[in-house]
């Protein structure tokens, strides 16, 4: 088992286990309630889809840890979830997507400190949707929140 735990930790691009411990404090500190949750619902109209929600979760100094967005229209939901260091440096995204047609498409990208992406994983199933694209969606969130802030 320690042999194959290996393996697979070695398979991994340099910096994806940093990653992927910044995601499970982030979680274990929602858990244990150290973290303060924000929920918005964005003004219809604004430049977000109608009924697109912004979840925010702050640590005791302010820095935001994890923002979610989530929304869709009549046919397809979507929710990306970008979580975010110590320092308010964006080190994981996780796009999902699914559609009527039962077309469901997920994307995860881990970045380092300094916001180089250091792998894209997706996987996608049923017929296809044509979804946004998520690194388009990353820019828009992060430019829409100057404009319209979670």
């Amino acid at each position: 088992m320690l042999a194959l735990l290996l393996m697979l930790a070695a398979a991994l691009p340099v910096g994806v286990a940093e990653v992927r411990s910044v995601v499970a404090q982030v979680e274990t500190a929602h858990r244990q309630g150290r973290l303060k949750e924000e929920h918005r619902v964005m003004s219809p109209g604004s430049i977000w889809p109608d009924d697109t929600t912004c979840d925010r979760w702050r640590n005791a100094s302010g820095t935001v840890r994890r923002l979610t967005y989530a929304g869709g229209t009549s046919d397809s939901f979507t929710t990306l979830a970008q979580t975010y260091d110590a320092a308010g440096k964006l080190r994981f995204a996780f796009w999902c997507g699914g559609a009527v047609n039962q077309a469901q498409k997920e994307i995860r990208l881990y970045f380092d400190a300094a916001g180089w992406q250091l792998q894209r994983l997706a996987q996608e199933t049923g017929p296809g949707y044509p979804f946004s694209d998520p690194a388009e969606l990353l820019i828009f969130s992060v430019s829409a929140a100057a404009v319209a802030p979670c």
